[in-house]
């Protein structure tokens, strides 16, 4: 019995090296989730995403809110907890084994008889096809995988919520909530689908379902800063500029050093006419972020409606020189 044990082994072992000769490696990563941005929501950024988002995405929080022209930025949640080693199906041995080095996304060959052999689960392989497409830009494929995916395992929340992002990307942002939908259906409580679909809302210019998701959010999740900050914003985008500083008065005290909700909550004080209370937080989110180029112009602003043209030039000034850098 135990001569067979060490034969499965050495077995399991080959197999695995057989994986790595022909996918290619190119180099490790934990998790092809990590294509996709974190999850949505606005600061000098970058995701998607959703998660999609943020398929945060696409990278970062999103945009800073100008007391210029209101906006709020866009990442995806792809949530990077839901790929994991519970997706292989077969025994693999626990020593000496780098787990990434067992994700097909990370590879430049995705060999389907090689993961056959490691018996993955066939709606997996293309769910990680369509990760490293996602990854590569090529959204096309990435669709096309995610959809296939969706035809072996009917109930894949991930791949709804993944292939909603993509949609959103394109712009079909009604096919987009209807993924983002059918994940929520599938998955109550995904917050990361819950903030896709509140960024896609919010594209649309349906205030109230945005911020109904957005809500849900907090409501799975007290203690989600960015949350709190984007409900803020899509508050003050739809004139409520009181429940937007409560929203972003919550952000800061959850989290103290988040520059973006000092900005936007000085938006907030400017859009109801307190100058001296939005320069304090422009003060603020310049104070933690020296490089935050909007900051400067907002507060230029107060301080241009405020008389003093001589401050506001110098902080016009600042801003340009940022926007350059």
């Amino acid at each position: 019995m135990k001569r067979n044990n060490v034969k499965n082994v050495f077995k399991t072992l080959g197999l695995l090296c057989l994986a790595a000769l022909l996918f290619g490696c190119a180099g490790k990563e934990p998790d092809p989730s990590s294509a996709a941005a974190p999850a949505v929501e606005p600061e000098p950024q970058g995701a998607a995403p959703v998660s999609a988002g943020e398929p945060e995405s696409a990278a970062g929080e999103g945009e800073a809110i100008s007391n210029a022209a209101p906006a709020d930025g866009n990442t995806i949640s792809a949530n990077s907890n839901t790929l994991s080693m519970r997706n292989f199906s077969g025994p693999l041995p626990s020593f000496g084994v780098y787990v990434p080095e067992l994700d097909p996304a990370n590879y430049q060959k995705i060999d389907a008889a090689v993961m056959q052999a490691m018996e993955m689960e066939p709606h997996y392989v293309r769910f990680l096809s369509g990760a490293k497409s996602f990854r590569e830009g090529d959204y096309d494929r990435a669709i096309a995988e995610y959809t296939q995916a969706l035809s072996l395992k009917k109930d894949y929340a991930e791949a709804y919520n993944y292939r909603g992002y993509l949609y959103g990307e394109r712009g079909d942002l009604d096919r987009a909530i209807a993924d983002y939908t059918r994940a929520i259906d599938l998955r109550s409580g995904y917050t990361d689908a819950y903030i896709n679909r509140g960024y896609a809302y919010g594209e649309k210019g349906d205030w109230e379902k945005a911020i109904a998701d957005y809500t849900r959010v907090i409501e799975l999740e007290p203690g989600n800063a960015s949350a709190h900050n984007k409900r803020g914003s899509l508050s003050y985008q739809k004139g409520d500029d009181d429940q937007a500083i409560r929203d972003y008065g919550a952000a800061i005290k959850l989290k103290p050093g988040y520059a973006l909700a000092w900005n936007n909550r000085g938006n907030a004080w400017y859009s109801k006419g307190d100058l001296d209370r939005a320069i304090a937080d422009f003060e603020k989110a310049l104070a933690l972020d020296p490089h935050f180029a909007q900051a400067y112009l907002n507060r230029g602003n107060a301080w241009r409606k405020k008389g003093d043209h001589e401050k506001a030039a110098a902080d016009f000034a600042a801003a340009e020189r940022l926007r350059r850098e």
